[in-house]
Parts: structure tokens; sequence; C-alpha cells
């Protein structure tokens, strides 16, 4: 399994959390720390295809413009791609790199639709993490 599978997998599942329970990326990382979620890599290429088939399905089901009530549906891929760069980069592990990104000033801009942070690419945000 490629580190961007995981990376994408665990961002879109703190993104879902964190929009059913109305809580900030970095509570839901010190949550999932506290519950030991990130050790848990049992059936997690299982857990990867079924998301694969949720996420496309929320996809094609929205078929509207970008709010900050469906942004929540973009981020995991933004997120993921700029964990695995960063975690490239600094030698890092995908769940450290992670947590960076949520702890950081560009992931508190980029979850806001109205900074429309949402549209640059991945280059352009590792860039400022």
């Amino acid at each position: 399994m490629r580190s961007n599978e995981i990376s994408l997998f665990l961002a879109f599942c703190i993104e879902q959390y964190k929009q059913r329970h109305n809580l900030t990326g970095e509570d839901v990382i010190k949550l999932f720390d506290e519950k030991g979620l990130f050790e848990c890599k049992n059936n997690i290429s299982e857990q990867i295809e079924r998301f694969k088939e949720r996420i496309m399905d929320e996809f094609v089901a929205q078929r509207k413009p970008v709010t900050q009530n469906n942004l929540y549906l973009i981020l995991p891929f933004k997120v993921s791609w700029v964990a695995d760069m960063l975690s490239a980069d600094e030698h890092i592990s995908t769940i450290e790199a992670i947590r960076r990104v949520y702890a950081s000033d560009m992931y508190k801009q980029l979850e806001q639709e109205s900074t429309k942070r949402w549209h640059e690419g991945p280059v352009s945000l590792y860039q400022t993490i």
C-alpha cells in the first residue's frame, strides 16, 4: 500500500469526523492520538477501497459549487498531497506529516472556504506550510 493512499484515507477520516462533530482538525488529531487510532493498521486496504467508493459517490452527488458546508469533501486530497510532500522532504512518517499539516496556519486558512485557498495546487500550499 502506498503512503499517498494512507495519507488520503487518514485525511478523509479526519475531515469526516471534524465535520460531523464540529471540531477543529487539531482537535480531531489529538482525539485520534489519544484513542490510538493512528496505530490501527488492520484491514486498512479494505477500508481504503470502501473510502474511494464513498468519496466518489459523494462528489457525484454534490455537483454544487464549493461552500463551507461541502469543502470537507475536497480537503482530504489537498491535505494528503501536502502531507506526502512533507513526509518525503523531511523524512518523517505519514502520520507525523498529517499531524504537522493539521497544526499549520496553512491548514487553518485552507479549511475556510472564504480564503479560496482550496483553489491552490499542492505545491503552492506546501510552500506556505
